[in-house]
């Protein structure tokens, strides 16, 4: 009887085999999900960071073209290498020049009859499209 003691109470000593490798299993599930959602997280961040940076720089630019229009409401504007410009003089002059290139503009005014003025402006940056409407009166 003393035997049977001695070696059940060896038994419960530790872990089996079989719990350390069900223990290191788990452990290495969850510290990959983990570092997966870590992953997600930090890419949706840039990919929002990116998002922002465009939505401002598009915003920058239809500000520069109602800035223009508010001055001249005859500019004449034109997509050249990436860049709008409107045409000061005899020359041109940059309104765009940020970290993105305008792949394509668009700008419809309707200056028939009297003031206000209506148009629509649109830009694609980096493959996203931007728009806005504008209404000026002449002062």
């Amino acid at each position: 009887m003393t035997r049977y003691v001695f070696l059940h109470q060896m038994n419960n000593k530790g872990f089996t085999l079989i719990e350390v490798l069900l223990y290191i299993t788990l452990l290495s599930f969850l510290t990959s999900s983990l570092i997966a959602t870590a992953f997600y997280i930090i890419d949706g961040s840039r990919r929002l960071e990116h998002e922002v940076h465009t939505a401002q720089e598009a915003h920058f630019i239809f500000k520069k073209i109602e800035q223009v229009l508010r001055t001249d409401i005859d500019a004449n504007f034109r997509l050249h290498d990436g860049y709008i410009e409107v045409e000061d003089g005899n020359s041109w002059k940059r309104l765009s020049g940020g970290m993105y290139e305008v792949s394509s503009f668009l700008m419809s005014t309707d200056t028939s009859g009297t003031p206000p003025v209506h148009g629509i402006i649109e830009v694609t940056l980096g493959g996203t499209l931007f728009s806005t409407s504008l209404v000026l009166f002449n002062n």
